[in-house]
């Protein structure tokens, strides 16, 4: 009988540098008799792909879920208006929202220059959105959602106050696995985990510990990263980070297959 899968992940599990029909879930689908729903988003946070999967799980019969689990520095914020905000909105179903997607090792000015890991638009490209803006919400009466410095003063803050916090990228990283894991349970619908980077964690911290004791780790996979493997051409696209075709077909039969947490019935 053929089978749902439901799959989650970012852009190393989305086609990035492969088509459609050459990512990690399509070889699944091609040697097992599988149907494969896909919520893969390039840049965003576990929250939004988590989303997606819990209304798929909700409104549709689902038999497995497989969930490469992106960073756990890239939170989502809700917004409501997209439309003076750079790029790299998403939308659940009718509600905005924005993973912040930033990395601690880049120079402050690279992470911000960086179209998807900052609020603030370009102050030309502001001025040519606020004025869209103002003709199709002409009603809009506050000044300060108009001005540029407002976005770089809260991108600053962010950096600073909300992104080192372990509340907001440790306690609230593992409570939204812990959401999907549960949700899955309740279902009775197997789910496997696979860790694309091994989250920072303080387990000294009770209300780290507590979340992170929930979760059922023999149902995670961590993808081994050395320091040759990243570097590794023949797996990677010109980036040296996302998946060519051989580096999809790599984590298929390394960390996929071989941990699938139900038997499908291969393609005749």
């Amino acid at each position: 009988m053929t089978k749902t899968v439901l799959v989650g992940g970012c852009s190393h599990s989305a086609p990035y540098y492969v088509t459609r029909n050459e990512t990690w879930h399509s070889l699944l689908k091609e040697k097992y008799d599988c149907n494969i729903t896909s919520h893969t988003y390039s840049g965003s946070g576990n929250l939004f792909i988590i989303d997606n999967l819990m209304w798929e799980l909700n409104k549709n019969k689902i038999d497995l879920v497989i969930f490469q689990i992106t960073e756990q520095f890239r939170t989502v914020l809700g917004i409501n208006h997209m439309e003076l905000l750079n790029e790299g909105s998403e939308n659940f179903k009718g509600a905005t929202c924005k993973s912040m997607n930033i990395f601690f090792n880049a120079d402050f000015w690279e992470k911000y220059s960086s179209i998807n890991y900052r609020f603030s638009p370009d102050r030309k490209d502001f001025d040519d959105r606020k004025n869209i803006f103002l003709e199709e919400f002409p009603n809009k009466k506050s000044d300060l959602i108009y001005d540029p410095e407002y976005y770089e003063m809260f991108d600053i803050f962010y950096l600073e106050q909300i992104l080192p916090s372990v509340y907001e990228t440790q306690v609230r990283y593992l409570r939204e696995l812990y959401l999907l894991q549960n949700e899955c349970k309740m279902k009775n619908v197997p789910i496997l985990f696979i860790e694309w980077w091994k989250p920072l964690l303080n387990l000294d911290i009770d209300g780290v510990k507590f979340y992170y004791d929930k979760l059922d780790r023999d149902k995670f996979v961590e993808v081994d990263y050395d320091k040759n493997w990243m570097s590794d051409d023949e797996h990677f696209g010109p980036d040296g980070c996302h998946f060519n075709v051989k580096g999809h077909r790599m984590f298929f039969e390394k960390y996929v297959e071989p941990n699938l947490p139900i038997k499908l019935d291969a393609k005749i």
